[in-house]
């Protein structure tokens, strides 16, 4: 329940984000929760890397095959990297505040794309506890 709890923390991350997106790129005066933004996005991205990294084991555990899940396997290490590299971008905005153009676009696009990945998980995840542990 944990992993859905991270997802739905993401999507409000993403929402005090697009708040941020809106006021510089199209204008809108909305308050960017920065504090908050940052905060629980450290927490839904350790949470979303933590569980990469605790299903690999398990699958090494079980099978002696990370790689034995499939496209579940490649989602889990797509999530990891792109976990990190918003990390990265994200404490380096954070750290060294000043105005720019391109990190916050990425930052925000490949966070996007992170918190898609999750809702796929979810799918794969389902097909790998019915076919692989319970079949």
């Amino acid at each position: 329940y944990w992993q859905v709890a991270a997802i739905l923390l993401g999507w409000y991350i993403f929402y005090l984000g697009w708040a941020r997106f809106a006021a510089v790129n199209l204008g809108r005066k909305k308050a960017f929760l920065w504090k908050q933004h940052v905060t629980l996005g450290k927490v839904a991205l350790y949470m979303w890397i933590y569980g990469a990294v605790v299903g690999t084991a398990a699958a090494w555990v079980q099978w002696r095959n990370f790689g034995v899940t499939g496209i579940h396997f490649w989602i889990g290490t797509a999530v990891v990297l792109l976990g990190l590299f918003g990390y990265w971008s994200g404490l380096r905005m954070d750290t060294h505040k000043k105005r720019r153009r391109v990190l916050p676009i990425l930052h925000g696009a490949n966070n996007l794309l992170l918190l898609l990945l999750t809702l796929v998980s979810i799918v794969t995840g389902t097909n790998v506890l019915f076919r692989m542990i319970l079949g």
